[in-house]
């Protein structure tokens, strides 16, 4: 490709989260150039991409694989335990960790409240793998960006962040949780395929530390957990909110 008057053409990056609908763009984008005649090369540069529906003159999935890029970085872990903690959670994760040999690329971030935290504290030692323990996060943005996989409870809050973040979890409702609601905002995320539920119970350590494994092996599942929870709530919805608010109040008025 290149401009008449010998200048350097234009170029456009096109990037966003995992479902945030890159590849359609990039697709649109080549059809209305070719349908006006106009030059112009489409290159790929996310070795996740599962498929792309354009053209790519480069794409640089045919030089290297998603499990070649993940395979020697850190799989970041981050537990939430919800404003003042959980000890149900500390001791879930305690016992899954506990006598096991934990993969050392495993990285946790375990924000724990105020609880006792000395059992878990020497866990995560006796492992060896990286760790933080926070009482309080103040950037959770930031948290959510770096991590890989949440395991968190799963109330209307961290649900949203979760589905904002576009991150894959592992959810353990409140089993007292009034009407059960965590369990049902879990369902949802399930049955999209954003999420896997565990019974919030020590008896099911052990299921976790497997599915754990697997989802750190398995990129292409985390992917998809990932396209899923980002479609969790369309795009739309915070302006239905909007003007379900504006048109109860003129109800009101």
């Amino acid at each position: 490709m290149s401009s008449n008057d010998g200048t350097t053409p234009p170029v456009l990056f096109v990037v966003g989260t995992a479902g945030a609908g890159k590849s359609s763009l990039v697709t649109s984008f080549q059809r209305w150039a070719r349908f006006l005649d106009i030059d112009v090369l489409a290159i790929n540069l996310d070795p996740g991409a599962e498929r792309v529906h354009y053209d790519p003159e480069f794409d640089v999935r045919d030089l290297i694989s998603l499990s070649e890029v993940m395979d020697d970085s850190k799989f970041q872990i981050l537990v939430l335990g919800g404003s003042q903690g959980s000890q149900q959670i500390n001791d879930i994760l305690s016992s899954a960790l506990e006598n096991k040999i934990v993969p050392s690329k495993w990285s946790f971030v375990h924000q724990t409240g105020r609880l006792d935290c000395k059992k878990l504290i020497e866990v995560y030692e006796k492992t060896g793998v990286e760790f933080e323990m926070k009482e309080y996060i103040k950037d959770m943005s930031k948290e959510y960006r770096n991590c890989d996989i949440v395991i968190s409870r799963s109330g209307a809050m961290t649900v949203s962040e979760i589905c904002s973040s576009a991150k894959p979890s592992i959810l353990l409702p409140l089993p007292w949780s009034a009407d059960n609601h965590q369990y049902y905002n879990a369902s949802y995320l399930e049955e999209k395929g954003a999420a896997v539920i565990i019974e919030s119970n020590v008896s099911n350590s052990d299921k976790l530390f497997e599915l754990l494994i697997e989802l750190e092996k398995n990129h292409n599942k985390r992917n998809s957990m990932m396209k899923a929870a980002s479609m969790v709530f369309p795009e739309s919805t915070s302006k239905n909110i909007y003007k379900i608010i504006n048109e109860s109040l003129k109800i009101q008025a």
